[in-house]
């Protein structure tokens, strides 16, 4: 029930910034219109619009009924996308203002800390359900009969 839980508020999440992204890329912004500096070929706007599609497209895909192996190998390799995109903007610009979650924080009035902080707690937060549903589903899954000996590599352990 818990991975079914994380599975579904990971969705929300991901709806919800693709929500953010969507309207924000309809915003007049300088930004908008400049080159994206990790993806040098799109326009921000165009990066923007990109990865509000691959949230809603992941988002489908967690609140599908499909296998939940691929669901939890969509959401982690999608936010280690989102992770590595920070990592090459932060790289490539110097530390600069990531715009990933759109223009929330001028909506709101936040700082732009506050909306990095925000972010980065978002990221976490996928990143998270991600790495609990996996541990959950492949290794807490089978659990270990009680007295029963541990296996060894290359051999019975039964066997003295």
């Amino acid at each position: 029930m818990q991975t079914v839980f994380g599975l579904k508020s990971a969705a929300g999440v991901l709806i919800t910034t693709a929500l953010i992204k969507v309207i924000s890329v309809f915003r007049h912004d300088p930004y908008l219109a400049a080159l994206d500096p990790v993806f040098f070929f799109l326009t921000g706007r165009e990066a923007m619009a990109l990865a509000a599609v691959l949230e809603i497209v992941l988002a489908v895909i967690l609140l599908k009924r499909i296998r939940l192996q691929y669901q939890i190998v969509a959401l982690v390799s999608c936010a280690h996308l989102f992770v590595a995109y920070r990592l090459a903007n932060y790289v490539i610009t110097g530390g600069a203002k990531c715009f990933c979650l759109g223009f929330v924080g001028r909506w709101l009035n936040l700082p732009p800390v506050a909306t990095s902080i925000m972010g980065y707690v978002l990221l976490a937060y996928l990143l998270a359900v991600g790495y609990f549903t996996a541990y959950k589903q492949f290794w807490a899954s089978t659990p270990a009969k009680e007295g029963a000996a541990l296996p060894v590599a290359g051999g019975n352990p039964e066997v003295s």
